[in-house]
């Protein structure tokens, strides 16, 4: 469990004393044996922690029945059932404390120009120009697609991406998509920036089958997960979603994995 010790003991004994306080006699002088032993021991042990552990579950079933039985008011034994909540939470949180995040994520609202927010991993003064750049290459992309410049979007795929799909695949999934989703697109629409691995410590922790990557992208190419709306008809506003994940190769961004799919 790895608990905080000096924390564990303030905690058990603000619990002791809580317990006392309501007259749950046996509750509290088990949680001051505890305290008695933590001090004893000068540290905290894997032993002396589970049975924190093991008390702190009776405790959770023990105090809020003493309580319930009580001849107090309704809105007086809620405020002591918060307030013992609120004690094993600072308990369970000394007990078993949270690992410090392995790096930051923020959630960033205006990145893809809307009002939409996008997860960012890790140094999040990074991301506007990663999301700068990765619209750019998905705008550069999606025209070159509807223009049917093939040559040109096959270009803008990653290295990944072009060493399983052949030029010659890669305008048959388009033909196949234009079949299956109302026609061929003629705008792009970009709707949202997912999300921005935004330094290299972050890309080198997240793995791949993080955000469903490529598994052969190499993790520090990662930028970034893009929403479009490819519209095939401009009258209706109808078309197709497709989510493009975004790289970056010594040419510059790139297109290394896209779906397309309707809702």
């Amino acid at each position: 469990m790895s608990a905080n010790y000096h924390e564990l003991l303030a905690e058990i004994q603000s619990m002791a004393s809580f317990a006392k306080r309501i007259g749950a006699k046996k509750e509290a002088a088990t949680m001051e044996k505890l305290h008695g032993k933590l001090l004893a021991n000068k540290k905290s042990s894997k032993t002396l922690e589970e049975e924190v552990f093991h008390e702190r579950g009776l405790a959770s079933y023990y105090i809020p029945s003493f309580i319930s039985k009580q001849k107090l008011d309704a809105p007086t034994k809620e405020q002591l059932n918060a307030e013992f909540f609120a004690l094993r939470q600072r308990l369970d949180a000394a007990l078993i404390p949270e690992k410090p995040a392995a790096f930051p994520e923020t959630d960033i609202q205006g990145l893809a120009g809307n009002k939409e927010f996008t997860r960012v991993y890790g140094d999040p003064n990074s991301a506007p120009a990663i999301a700068r750049l990765a619209m750019d290459v998905v705008q550069r992309f999606s025209a070159a697609v509807f223009k049917q410049d093939l040559e040109t979007a096959y270009a803008l795929c990653a290295n990944e991406l072009r060493g399983w799909m052949s030029m010659k695949r890669f305008f048959t999934e388009l033909q196949k998509a234009d079949q299956q989703f109302g026609g061929k697109p003629v705008e792009c629409m970009i709707e949202r920036i997912a999300s921005i691995e935004a330094d290299s410590n972050v890309r080198q922790k997240r793995g791949n089958n993080i955000g469903d990557w490529p598994k052969d992208t190499p993790r520090a190419n990662k930028r970034a997960i893009v929403g479009t709306f490819w519209i095939t008809n401009p009258t209706t506003r109808e078309g197709r979603w497709v989510m493009l994940w975004v790289t970056e190769e010594s040419e510059g961004y790139r297109v290394a994995k896209f779906n397309q799919y309707l809702q």
